[in-house]
């Protein structure tokens, strides 16, 4: 019994640490698509006044990082997929050491009672 107890908090805590994990990968990919978005916005007064070298060559260095930020971005889609599938195996995991506890204290009341009826 002690041992399913202590794989239940376990998985519990793996549950919690996923979900930690994921919540930060989601917050990862709003910075990095909010970046995006400036670099998008900085992009069009780049346009605007093309007529400058400077302008051009800080164009092509946004133009860089955009690309860098949307390799980011996929990279982070790609871990929090796998953090998702992390939560789920873990959450299944957590509902069956659940199922396992209950089953375990069922008997160990069962074997409570059949004590006391011996007694008696």
């Amino acid at each position: 019994m002690k041992l399913a107890i202590k794989n239940a908090a376990s998985a519990s805590k793996a549950v919690e640490e996923g979900r930690a994990a994921l919540s930060g990968a989601k917050k990862k990919v709003e910075r990095y698509e909010q970046r995006l978005q400036q670099l998008l916005d900085e992009e069009k007064l780049h346009i605007a006044g093309a007529g400058k070298v400077e302008e051009h060559k800080r164009r092509l260095s946004d133009c860089k990082l955009r690309d860098q930020s949307v390799e980011a971005i996929k990279q982070l889609e790609l871990e929090l997929k796998r953090s998702t599938a992390a939560v789920v195996t873990i959450d299944k995991e957590l509902a069956a050491r659940r199922k396992d506890l209950e089953r375990l204290k069922h008997l160990s009341r069962l074997g409570r009672a059949a004590l006391l009826a011996i007694g008696l």
